[in-house]
């Protein structure tokens, strides 16, 4: 009986180890299976990474590119928008440009009206015949511009606004829009700095002589309206009476006389050498006392 018992737990244990061993079996089996799909979506990731880098390593070199593009794109953009500024503020003052930036319209009317200005107008006598010289277009482009920067250098020394140059003529004024004291001063040290540049005399054409041109002017003091006209090309004007008499006072003057009005000379006389004229007839206006503008005093 006790073998017989023996041999069936022999028999049991046989079952159980080769089934155990079969498990044990299947088991490393399943393991290695599940390493080698690991390392499989290891190496499947790692592509996928390496591709995804360099992916990202592209858009951040494209996004760099457009970066420097935009950089250059800016400094162009505001080299243009400093050349428009430089160009608006040559064609109207200062404060008119940015009372009109404060607006934010196009449509905007600027007009101002001033109790007190200072008006210039100042004529190259020599203008007609010198346009009828023998000159080349070149030569005489060349003296117009040389003209007309000797000029621009007189004016930006002084606290003076340029409303028109053309034509040998140039029209000036101080006081508006900027509301300053001593317009009349600055208007009669800007006429005195341009006779004394027509004096030294301008060159004709490049290996021209120095010639010695006659610059007549004329000045008036009193109330004046300016505003900007014009849409495609906007212009600051002055209007007004002074306006006008002083045209009149620089059409009634003589060689290289600065001819001012009585009101000019009394607010002129402690500062400056003024001289009286005496009465003469002005077109549209009567008899008018004026007088001469001479020079500075205790210079």
């Amino acid at each position: 009986k006790f073998q017989h018992i023996k041999s069936i737990q022999d028999s049991v244990a046989d079952s159980v180890n080769e089934k155990m061993a079969s498990m044990i079996n299947k088991a490393i089996l399943y393991q290695y299976a599940t390493e080698v799909v690991l390392i499989i979506l290891c190496l499947i990731l790692s592509v996928f990474a390496v591709i995804d880098i360099r992916k990202i390593k592209q858009i951040y070199l494209y996004l760099k590119s457009q970066s420097e593009r935009t950089k250059v794109t800016m400094k162009v953009l505001k080299i243009q928008k400093d050349r428009s500024e430089a160009l608006l503020f040559r064609m109207l003052p200062y404060s008119v440009v940015r009372e009109l930036r404060k607006c934010r319209q196009t449509s905007t009317l600027y007009v101002g009206s001033y109790q007190s200005a200072t008006v210039l107008f100042a004529d190259l006598a020599d203008f007609q015949r010198l346009a009828a010289r023998d000159m080349s277009p070149f030569a005489y482009v060349r003296f117009l511009e040389t003209f007309y920067a000797r000029i621009a250098e007189v004016l930006e020394s002084h606290s003076v606004n340029e409303i028109e140059t053309a034509a040998g003529e140039c029209l000036v004024v101080s006081g508006l829009p900027d509301r300053i004291p001593k317009h009349c001063s600055e208007i009669a040290l800007t006429a005195l700095g341009l006779r004394s540049v027509m004096c030294r005399g301008l060159q004709l054409g490049v290996h021209g002589d120095f010639v010695c041109f006659r610059l007549i002017q004329g000045i008036a003091t009193g109330p004046c309206a300016a505003g900007i006209i014009g849409v495609k090309l906007p212009r600051f004007c002055v209007f007004g009476d002074t306006v006008n008499t002083a045209a009149r006072m620089k059409s009634t003057a003589i060689g290289m006389r600065i001819q001012i009005t009585d009101v000019c000379s009394e607010v002129l006389e402690d500062e400056f050498i003024v001289s009286k004229r005496g009465v003469i007839f002005v077109k549209g206006k009567g008899e008018m006392e004026t007088y001469w503008l001479i020079g500075v005093r205790n210079s």
